[in-house]
């Protein structure tokens, strides 16, 4: 019976340290891009180009299109929609960034937001 429980024991230290150094990896690189983020996200400007964006962000976690807006009143929110046609999102850790773009690739607004 000791060896098998040697066994359980070995697989079972093998398996947590794997979790530990995936945890581990996973804090490092939301690090990384936080700070990454938060020094590119105010460079960024209205009218500026999605090349631009790119280079100083990074390639987007993800894009998507103008589904998601923010605005409070539907004048707003209709408009931004009429004139939105890619957004790309950002995101680390209970925070993203989303920067949108209108059909000749330039930036129309952006915004980010904290999960509480």
């Amino acid at each position: 019976m000791f060896p098998r429980r040697k066994k359980l024991l070995t697989v079972l230290v093998v398996v947590l340290s794997a979790g530990l150094l995936y945890g581990i990896l996973l804090a490092v690189t939301d690090v990384i891009f936080s700070r990454r983020y938060e020094r590119a996200y105010p460079q960024i400007r209205i009218g500026d180009s999605k090349d631009l964006v790119t280079k100083l962000m990074g390639q987007p976690s993800h894009t998507a299109n103008c589904d998601y807006a923010a605005f409070p009143d539907l004048k707003t929110d209709l408009e931004y929609r009429k004139a939105c046609a890619q957004q790309y999102w950002y995101e680390v850790f209970l925070k993203n960034y989303v920067i949108s773009f209108d059909k000749e690739g330039r930036v129309i607004a952006k915004n980010s937001a904290v999960s509480p």
